[in-house]
């Protein structure tokens, strides 16, 4: 990222948009849309403005905001694909297959979605993996709840990531269950989630110049 220098003070694809609502965000407190993207932007429109508080509104500052997301996603991946069963070389080749790729290598340099929304999946997976091989009760009930309440938060940045709350969470459930309390407490968290996410639906169909996408 620093050896291409990718800096320019002006808008890349859609991600124009995006910034200017973590720009209004940062200035007013409040989440407004303007029209023209559909994603519901959620934590990563707090995150862009909480850079913006920081060092001032510049494109760069914003944009630094999923440079972060990207590391992070390399770093979960690369432990999920060890969790998965891949030896330590082989997991680390996979994951530098998909972050030197040149779509996910220019999106990181972009305000856009796609990598906070990977992020947020990767992160889903990860805990439901570490659900379904931790020999502790316990330990599964934490993970198992909070893949299902972290997607939901984090499935706000694009709606199409709470399929980690809605597919993932439900097969790991049934893969786990023969232990009754992991099934509960798991199952009542996949119900806070969905609600949560039906309830951050509505609120999006109406705000004010939103483009509203179908199930």
């Amino acid at each position: 990222y620093f050896l291409i220098r990718p800096y320019a003070e002006m808008g890349i694809g859609d991600d124009w948009s995006y910034i200017k609502t973590a720009q209004v965000l940062a200035q007013t407190g409040h989440i407004v849309y303007n029209g023209w993207g559909s994603p519901m932007l959620g934590w990563q429109a707090y995150f862009g403005a909480f850079l913006i508080k920081l060092f001032g509104f510049s494109f760069t500052a914003v944009r630094f905001s999923t440079v972060i997301e990207a590391m992070a996603t390399a770093y979960l991946l690369q432990r999920t694909c060890v969790r998965a069963g891949l030896n330590s070389w082989n997991a680390t080749l996979a994951t530098l297959t998909l972050v030197l790729s040149p779509l996910f290598f220019s999106l990181a340099c972009t305000f856009k979605s796609d990598v906070g929304g990977l992020l947020c999946l990767v992160a889903c997976l990860y805990m439901c993996l570490r659900a379904l091989q931790t020999q502790s009760e316990r330990c599964a009930m934490a993970w198992i709840c909070s893949a299902a309440l972290v997607n939901a938060v984090g499935g706000t940045v694009r709606q199409i990531h709470w399929l980690g709350l809605l597919v993932m969470v439900p097969c790991t459930l049934w893969l786990l269950r023969k232990s009754r309390r992991v099934l509960v407490a798991g199952g009542l968290s996949w119900f806070v989630g969905v609600v949560f996410v039906a309830a951050a639906a509505q609120w999006f169909a109406r705000q004010p110049y939103t483009i509203p996408v179908p199930l």
